[in-house]
């Protein structure tokens, strides 16, 4: 963190991960909403009402991921959501060429929760797109999700779970890679003891320097997603820039970022395209350029791609 942040950083992360290990009761989620039952129900009625349940919205930027595996991807994400009247999805279009929304009406007709699956537009890079759902979103939760991550079972009711506890910032599952397509020759044999390492070192910086990266799905409320003044348009950087941000609030006031026993299993596509230690080596240098060289999100993302946002 900035050197400013010292002082106070070492005991308030001390004194969260404390709180954390120590067992408490139940929190509420939230107090209960909606009009007052009428005056012939008995004051034993009222008080059993139930908490609302808060609205989760899981905001999904998209760019060129074809219909079917997008089609796959939320008939995941639906089988998985525990409480699917309390969860809305927000699909961004972040400038596709392809077919990923060609068959859009096909998911009206056979996934349930159509009535709450939104679609807006955004256009260079990831950063623009996510604020851009984040401004549609009317969840009072929101879960950034990449299209090539796959969550756990019942991942809203865990995160709703989690984020009730006033004293966290922001929470993130368990980092893990997708290898039940891989098969069982020397070459792929080796590849998933690469991806094992990946994810030993991977999970160690994000529980223990509370930085989670977007491939493990950052969850914050409304309400502290807007004191950190959301996720900024970059073209490039705008998870680490957004984790960053919320590390440095968690640690100056005392909050914490929790990482969920649970794994998020992204996909393996851009590991086996280039390579674990190629694909590792080059995010370690962007983050460097981007803290210490000083690189614009612009030019990191012609690095990447080759191209302008």
């Amino acid at each position: 963190p900035r050197p400013s942040l010292w002082p106070n950083a070492c005991s308030n992360a001390a004194r969260s991960l404390a709180d954390a290990a120590t067992p408490s009761a139940p929190v509420p989620l939230l107090a209960p909403t909606g009009p007052d039952p009428p005056s012939s129900q008995s004051e034993d009625a009222q008080q059993t009402r139930a908490p609302r349940i808060p609205v989760l919205s899981i905001v999904i930027p998209v760019y060129n991921e074809g219909s079917a595996r997008l089609h796959s991807m939320l008939a995941d994400v639906y089988a998985k959501t525990g409480s699917k009247y309390h969860t809305e999805i927000v699909l961004v279009n972040a400038g596709c060429s392809d077919d990923s929304f060609a068959r859009l009406h096909e998911l009206v007709e056979e996934i349930p929760l159509v009535h709450k699956l939104r679609v807006t537009f955004a256009r260079a890079g990831r950063g623009p797109a996510v604020r851009r759902g984040a401004e549609v979103a009317t969840g009072d939760i929101l879960l950034f999700l990449h299209a090539d991550t796959k969550l756990p079972r019942n991942f809203d009711e865990t995160i709703r779970h989690h984020l009730a506890d006033s004293k966290v910032l922001m929470c993130a599952f368990r980092f893990e890679v997708d290898k039940a397509g891989l098969g069982a020759s020397d070459e792929d044999v080796s590849f998933k003891r690469q991806l094992v390492r990946l994810e030993r070192i991977t999970n160690f910086r994000s529980k223990w320097l509370w930085l989670p990266y977007g491939d493990q799905a950052h969850a914050v409320t409304r309400r502290n997603y807007d004191r950190l003044d959301g996720v900024s348009p970059l073209p490039m950087m705008e998870d680490f820039d957004f984790v960053w941000r919320a590390r440095d609030l968690a640690l100056a006031s005392g909050y914490r970022i929790d990482i969920l026993p649970a794994a998020a299993q992204c996909s393996p596509r851009r590991w086996q395209r280039q390579g674990v230690v190629v694909n590792s080596v080059r995010n370690w240098f962007f983050v460097a350029a981007y803290v210490l060289g000083g690189a614009s999100p612009d030019t990191i993302f012609k690095w990447y791609y080759g191209r302008s946002p």
